[in-house]
């Protein structure tokens, strides 16, 4: 039995239904994510009030303990961005939210991207440790990449996701097949 076993399950809260909440994740995304890497406030706004998008705050005994952006894919959970506040980190936190969206949606793979293993990033033992991280919680690479502008995203994915192509499909729609990215083979 792991740590995460042993700790209460974490509290999952709507930021469409707790405005105390969208400004905790809010500031949390700013901090964890660079500009570039960051959804314009247009596309986060029209991705907050889709159905299938869901951007929640996590609380571990009450204190505020990070964030997911996910959708609901007919094929997979996508897990756009997730974010452990700083003053929580190394505590399993990042775990057991991956944990928790896992069993909330148990017939459905889960896939998410990282940035691309690049020796030449300043952060490239941040990225590296970062896939040592997803790899312990059951994710697997694809060999696919995600490329949004000039940025690419190693696509990482666990529980029998297979169809790359489908997955492509679907996220487009969910942007209005708008050419905001391209999935492309890792070469």
């Amino acid at each position: 039995m792991n740590d995460t076993q042993h700790k209460s399950a974490l509290e999952m809260r709507d930021t469409r239904k707790d405005e105390r909440c969208k400004a905790l994740v809010e500031a949390l995304y700013k901090e964890a994510f660079p500009p570039e890497e960051r959804l314009s406030p247009v596309t986060m706004w029209f991705l907050q009030h889709r159905q299938s998008c869901h951007y929640v705050a996590f609380f571990d005994e009450g204190a505020f303990a990070g964030l997911a952006l996910y959708i609901e894919l007919p094929s997979c959970l996508y897990i756009a961005f997730l974010a452990v506040d700083a003053s929580m980190r190394s505590r399993g936190i990042g775990s057991r939210i991956l944990s928790a969206l896992a069993q909330a949606y148990p017939k459905l793979p889960v896939v998410l991207e990282i940035e691309r293993l690049d020796e030449h990033a300043a952060n490239y033992q941040q990225r590296v440790a970062r896939l040592r991280f997803y790899e312990r919680n059951g994710f697997v690479r694809t060999n696919y990449l995600k490329k949004e502008g000039s940025q690419y995203y190693e696509i990482l994915a666990n529980g029998g996701f297979s169809d790359i192509a489908q997955f492509k499909r679907e996220l487009r729609a969910v942007f209005f097949y708008l050419p905001l990215f391209d999935v492309i083979p890792q070469s």
